[in-house]
């Protein structure tokens, strides 16, 4: 840090005051973009594919994928929404496309509801939810910075990321671009 502080003065000094403050003013933006905790948990997450979903011309949210290359099992997706959703809006669309795919036809789609009413956030443009499937086969959720939930429940782990990232994704386009240079699938 020390030799950060008199990088930026030296830099000051020379004249580029307007360069280091618009560093300062982004900073804060880049630093809540991505939650820490899965890159301390798996620092070898790399991203490997990006898409966007929108409805007609309507952006609805980024979304990335990061991967482990060394191990498997571990999968990170980031949202980032450019728009207002209520948290019952996403959980609709969310169970809709899972009840899109025929392995998931006897699902519990009711008691998932229930459990993702409990903690899934009403989201604003600019809003940022990352959820990580660790090896375990758990899923981790992340609203902006913050760890939010913990579902420790591989069917509902798989059957969540199976919307991007499985074979019978009914979000085609995404997933093609999602899972391009993936080091697994």
């Amino acid at each position: 840090m020390f030799f950060f502080v008199l990088a930026l003065k030296s830099a000051y000094n020379k004249g580029m005051k307007k360069i280091i403050v618009a560093l300062f003013l982004c900073f804060p933006v880049l630093a809540q973009a991505l939650p820490a905790q899965p890159f301390q948990i798996f620092p070898n997450l790399e991203k490997v594919g990006s898409s966007d979903y929108g409805v007609l011309f309507i952006d609805v949210y980024d979304i990335d994928l990061y991967q482990d290359k060394e191990n498997k099992d571990v999968d990170m997706l980031h949202l980032k929404y450019h728009m207002d959703l209520s948290a019952q809006r996403r959980i609709n669309s969310l169970l809709k496309d899972m009840a899109k795919m025929p392995s998931l036809e006897k699902a519990p789609f009711k008691a998932w509801e229930t459990q993702m009413q409990a903690f899934f956030p009403d989201v604003k443009d600019g809003d940022t939810i990352t959820i990580l499937r660790t090896p375990e086969g758990a899923a981790q959720f992340y609203y902006n910075d913050g760890l939010r939930a913990e579902i420790k429940d591989t069917v509902y782990t798989n059957a969540f990321f199976s919307v991007w990232l499985g074979e019978e994704s009914p979000l085609k386009k995404i997933h093609k671009k999602l899972l391009k240079k993936a080091f697994h699938k």
